[in-house]
């Protein structure tokens, strides 16, 4: 009886002692979890951040918060769309205050990066895709979608043709350009999409845009579609130039992809959006437009498609 007693005594406030700090440990692991936000992006992408932060080739996998410029400052300036999304959701999360650390998986292709999105075990796409990148990801599981961040027809691509094609040059209707071709890589379905609801003479598909001049040059195709700085981005655009005066919108918007198990995510990145939207000039087009992505000097040029 004395030796129960004393079992009782002594086991019993051990077992609760442990029992908290087991709780307590539990408690702690899960919030630090909670505190880091895992972020996919693509190698190059990668690549050209620690250019950008001139790290001098460090692997850095945590992009902090100092590293994350506000939208409006110079560090935006001519960085291009692939950071300036990865800067828009930074800020969405540091704002908010659901993480203190954001974690960067960089090694992994397009497609196995939106399935680990989709399986939980990466929480967000720093970078943005068309919804039809979904027929991407295997298994039945889909990412959340968040609102729109370049909106549809926001997304603007210039024509491109050899310099001898005068009477491609000299387009200025969406009546000349139905008369001439279009080459495009198969794969991307949005610009196939956005080619074909045209209705030109044909859309010409691809594997790669390397055979984008030789296609045209032999008359198989006339002109193809691409971001108005590929002139210079691009090598299979040097020597090619763009059609002056007209260019054409994209049929679908760009959105980030979040894991089914962050809802929280999801949740602050609309609310950041929307905000962004609405705060006296939209400053997510604004962004874009300091990025280099989106270009003043083009805005005035004809929009062929949508016809307004």
């Amino acid at each position: 009886m004395q030796f129960s007693r004393i079992k009782k005594q002594v086991f019993g406030p051990l077992c609760i002692a442990l029992a908290i700090a087991l709780w307590l440990s539990l408690t702690m692991f899960n919030t630090a979890k909670a505190q880091t936000v895992s972020v996919g992006i693509t190698p190059v992408t990668f690549k050209v951040l620690q250019s950008h932060l001139d790290l001098k080739g460090q692997r850095p996998t945590i992009l902090e918060r100092n590293a994350c410029p506000h939208l409006k400052s110079e560090k935006i300036d001519g960085i291009g769309r692939a950071l300036v999304e990865l800067f828009i959701l930074c800020n969405a999360i540091y704002e908010s205050g659901i993480a203190t650390k954001i974690e960067l998986i960089h090694h992994l292709p397009h497609r196995r990066r939106l399935t680990e999105i989709a399986a939980g075990r990466i929480d967000v796409s720093g970078s943005t895709i068309f919804p039809e990148g979904l027929k991407n990801v295997f298994g039945k599981t889909l990412p959340l979608l968040s609102d729109d961040v370049l909106r549809v027809n926001e997304f603007e691509k210039a024509i491109f043709t050899l310099p001898g094609r005068a009477e491609v040059l000299a387009v200025r209707s969406l009546q000349e350009l139905r008369n001439f071709k279009a080459v495009i890589v198969k794969n991307w379905r949005v610009d196939v999409k956005t080619l074909k609801a045209i209705k030109l003479k044909r859309v010409v598909e691809v594997s790669n845009p390397q055979a984008y001049a030789d296609i045209i040059q032999i008359v198989r195709a006339d002109f193809i579609i691409s971001e108005f700085n590929s002139v210079t981005s691009q090598p299979w655009a040097k020597n090619m130039m763009r059609v002056p005066g007209i260019k054409i919108a994209l049929t679908s918007p760009r959105i980030f992809p979040v894991s089914p198990t962050r809802d929280d995510i999801l949740h602050v990145l609309n609310s950041f959006l929307r905000k962004s939207r609405s705060a006296g000039g939209d400053l997510i087009k604004t962004a874009y437009q300091k990025s280099g992505f989106l270009s003043p000097e083009f805005s005035n040029w004809i929009l062929l498609f949508p016809e307004n």
